[in-house]
């Protein structure tokens, strides 16, 4: 009984954690493998925030992380403001990281895109002729 709630606490506050912590230590050599990976942290880190249970985890708990996740990305933009907008040596990837990573950023994207159209849509109009509206049963 237990087990479900540390799995969601650990889910919603240890996955923005790390990547708070990913984006720290963030050594790009070009300015898009940077972009690439800021953009999958933050699609994930958003759609954590928005999925997660902040009644058990606690309210302040995601303003405090979401505080830190924003911190860390205006550190990273800032250590990367410099650099090539191209990778000046393309060897240093595995075959296939720019399409497992764009492919990675485009389902994550499409998620969260998805769920915040979910939460965003107005309510259903009631019309006189729907049984919700009538209060008449079958």
């Amino acid at each position: 009984m237990l087990f479900l709630p540390l799995v969601l606490l650990a889910m919603s506050i240890g996955l923005p954690l790390y990547y708070t912590w990913r984006l720290l230590r963030l050594d790009a050599p070009s300015r898009i493998a940077f972009l690439l990976q800021a953009g999958e942290a933050t699609i994930l880190v958003t759609l954590v925030m928005m999925v997660s249970r902040w009644d058990v985890a606690g309210l302040y708990t995601l303003y405090l992380l979401a505080a830190l996740f924003v911190l860390a990305l205006m550190r990273a933009v800032w250590r990367h403001r410099r650099r090539p907008w191209r990778a000046p040596d393309l060897g240093a990837y595995p075959p296939g990281y720019a399409m497992t990573r764009n492919a990675s950023l485009i389902l994550f994207g499409a998620a969260l895109l998805y769920i915040f159209s979910a939460r965003c849509r107005p309510p259903a109009l009631a019309t006189s002729r729907s049984r919700c509206a009538t209060g008449a049963s079958s």
